[in-house]
């Protein structure tokens, strides 16, 4: 991991010698998904993404705990559509080896 954790910079876990660029990741590997979003890096290592789509507000948190292993909840909020509704679907996600 990087000593300075203010720095702004989407690096930060040594995979292999290549860095690792969230952003250009979540983009390449979402079939056009995450388009018209906000993404936001409150600290090294979480990342939070927000799009709005047909109304409803879609927010996905997420936490890299190492290169093999993300923390994340993913929140839908339908009360811009008029329903008295928020869903939160908490997730972990590891790599087999």
């Amino acid at each position: 991991m990087q000593d300075n954790p203010t720095e702004e910079t989407t690096n930060f876990l040594d995979f292999g010698g290549e860095d690792f660029d969230f952003e250009t990741w979540l983009g390449s590997s979402s079939d056009g998904f995450f388009v018209d979003g906000v993404l936001e890096s409150s600290t090294l290592n979480q990342y939070i993404y927000t799009v709005s789509i047909e109304g409803s507000a879609i927010s996905y948190g997420m936490t890299f705990m190492s290169e093999a292993f993300i923390e994340g909840q993913m929140m839908i909020d339908y009360t811009g559509v008029g329903m008295d509704c928020v869903i939160t679907v908490h997730f972990n996600v590891a790599l087999e080896e």
